[in-house]
């Protein structure tokens, strides 16, 4: 299993190992992630989500200068409909379909001060209607503590269709940032026929998981 520190955007381009990658960047906040992905391979197609356009807009001008990354402004969860967005208006980064919890304790200078509707889909929903049949290189996933919904809404796409998975996970033990938020162990329960290559912890417990498919 490879150290933390070297789990890197160039590390996961070695992996892909395809010049024309498929990546999805879910939770993509300003874009920056999936937009450093593209001069990593010759002809990347990026497909980013994310539900709240305060986020969004700090990037758009640069999609209409770069085809390789696409902007859908939904949220990925179980539900193709509505759902309630808990925003932090001085943090937006910390936005969220799910309730906070401990996240209040742990960041205690981010407050959320507003609960909006958003549009919601399940991902598998959005790849059968616009990307059937096809195989994603990398699923790079930061959904602030819904990763369980967005999980269950994403079964098939995900454990049929995409080799590589660096998710986040929001919750240690009975500490969760957001209510319902799932543990590293959870993650690994649902992601059977992958392999984990590497943790990358964020003040020590929190953190991200890197995945392999292996069947």
């Amino acid at each position: 299993m490879i150290s933390s520190e070297k789990i890197d955007k160039k590390y996961l381009a070695n992996l892909i190992n395809n010049d024309n990658p498929i990546i999805f960047d879910i939770g993509c906040y300003d874009g920056r992630d999936g937009l450093e992905f593209i001069p990593l391979f010759k002809n990347p197609q990026v497909f980013a989500f994310d539900p709240s356009p305060c986020l969004t807009n700090a990037f758009k001008e640069s999609l209409k200068a770069n085809s390789n990354l696409v902007l859908t402004e939904v949220a990925l969860t179980d539900i193709d409909g509505n759902i309630d967005l808990y925003e932090a208006d001085k943090h937006p980064a910390s936005n969220s379909t799910k309730r906070p919890k401990d996240h209040l304790i742990v960041f205690s200078d981010v407050e959320f001060s507003k609960v909006s509707t958003t549009k919601s889909s399940k991902l598998d929903t959005w790849v059968e209607k616009n990307l059937k049949d096809t195989t994603i290189d990398l699923m790079w996933i930061d959904v602030n503590g819904a990763e369980k919904e967005f999980l269950l809404g994403a079964k098939e796409t995900l454990l049929e269709k995409t080799k590589l998975i660096f998710i986040e996970f929001s919750a240690v033990g009975d500490q969760q940032l957001y209510e319902g938020s799932c543990t590293r162990e959870d993650i690994l329960s649902f992601f059977e026929g992958f392999e984990e290559l590497g943790t990358y912890d964020f003040k020590g417990n929190f953190g991200n998981i890197l995945l392999r498919k292996t069947i």
